[in-house]
C-alpha cells in the first residue's frame, strides 16, 4: 500500500506536507486502526519522517491516544522507511537522518 491508497483507505483529507516511504505505510495503517478502535475523532495532522523516525501528529489525542502514537514512533527506527525490512535497520546520516536497511542504504547513497 502506498501513502495515497493509505490517506483514500482511511478516508483522511489530504494532508498538506505530509509523505512517509512506503516502507511506514504499515505502521501508520495499523495506527490509525487501533485510535478509531478507540473512539478517537481527531484529525490527522501531518505524517512525516523527522530525525529518522515516524511523526504522526493528530488532534484530538487523549493520553491512551498519544501513547499509541509514541509507541510506533519508536517502531518506526526498526522498520526500513523504504521497503519496511526490519533486519539490520540503521538510523544514520551525513545531513538528514535515514531510517534505512543495508540495502534500501547502498541504493539512497548511489541516487
Amino acid at each position: 500500500m502506498t501513502f495515497q491508497e493509505l490517506i483514500q483507505k482511511h478516508s483522511l483529507t489530504p494532508i498538506c506536507d505530509s509523505y512517509i516511504g512506503d516502507g511506514w505505510v504499515p505502521l501508520v495503517d495499523d495506527l490509525l486502526t487501533k485510535l478509531k478502535a478507540t473512539g478517537w475523532e481527531g484529525e490527522v495532522e501531518q505524517v512525516k519522517e523527522k530525525f529518522g523516525a515516524l511523526r504522526v501528529y493528530v488532534s484530538n489525542a487523549s493520553d491512551e491516544h498519544c501513547s499509541l502514537i509514541w509507541e510506533v514512533e519508536e517502531d518506526s527506527l526498526k522498520v526500513c522507511e523504504r521497503c519496511g525490512y526490519k533486519d539490520n535497520v540503521t538510523t544514520a546520516g551525513e545531513f538528514w537522518l535515514k531510517t534505512l536497511c543495508p540495502t534500501c542504504r547502498e541504493q539512497r547513497d548511489k541516487e
